[in-house]
Parts: C-alpha cells; structure tokens; sequence
C-alpha cells in the first residue's frame, strides 16, 4: 500500500505564512552571528566613542569602526527580535484556531519550537505515516483559513 504524502507547494498559502518564522530567525541568527563575529575582533576595545577624536593609530581607528558597526547590529537585533516576537504570536494565533488540539499541538511543536518531524511522532507515539496525515490536514485547514481571510478583504 502507498501512501501519498503531499508535496512542498501543495498548501502554497499556509506554507508561506508559517515560514516566516523560520526565515525571520534564520536572518536574527545570522545578525547575531555577525555581531559576536566583530566581537571578537575588538576584544581590545573598551573606549566610548561619543565626541572622542579618531585614532592616530590605524588599528585603534579599526576598532572604533568595528564598536559602531557592532551598535549599528544591536539595533538590527532588536529589531529582528520583535518581528520574530509578532510572527510567532500570529502565526501561533492562527494555529490555535484549528479545531484539532492535536494538530495544533504538532504544528506549533515544528514550525514555532523547530522540532523535526520525526522527534513529533516519537514524542506522540504515532508512525511517520500518521504524522504526516496530521501534519497535511494542518496544513490544509490553513490554507483554507488564510485563502477565506484573503477573499473577505
């Protein structure tokens, strides 16, 4: 017996819409990646650099750049922070208004807490097979729901 598991594209709205979890952490991982990156290279910099004269030296000038550039970063940080905060309240939102608290439950595990699939089904106690049939009819249910919300405006 084979069984038909849908494809990526198949709910193209309900995809789109709970991945932007995923992306917006993926661009705050790499944001914080490039800061502790220029950390590093300035662990000899402890100067505050509000109405101070440039360096002579030019690796003091490097350093002072490298501390701007990494203030320039916090501020994307946070940034990326509260948008990552507002998509995982909306898209956990709209999860928990699936009528199904199981399906609900998996969703959130993978696409808000970055479990795989497979770590759902042993948690669950249910076979691959069975952890995709939720996992689609998830899936369908918001595309449903995000295509209706789509027409009404």
């Amino acid at each position: 017996m084979s069984v038909k598991y849908t494809k990526r594209g198949d709910y193209p709205l309900a995809e789109r819409f709970l991945s932007r979890v995923r992306t917006a952490q993926r661009k705050l991982d790499k944001l914080r990646a490039k800061r502790d990156n220029l950390r590093l290279l300035t662990t000899n910099t402890s100067a505050c650099l509000t109405g101070m004269p440039r360096s002579d030296s030019p690796d003091l000038q490097r350093n002072e750049t490298l501390v701007v550039e990494i203030d320039e970063l916090e501020e994307k940080i946070i940034e990326a922070e509260r948008k990552l905060m507002q998509l995982r309240v909306e898209v956990g939102l709209t999860i928990c208004q699936l009528e199904d608290s199981l399906i609900q439950a998996m969703l959130i595990m993978h696409y808000l807490d970055g479990m795989t699939w497979k770590k759902i089904g042993k948690q669950f106690t249910y076979g691959r097979t069975r952890v995709y049939d939720f996992r689609d009819r998830g899936l369908a249910q918001l595309e449903k729901r995000i295509s209706e919300s789509q027409n009404l405006c």
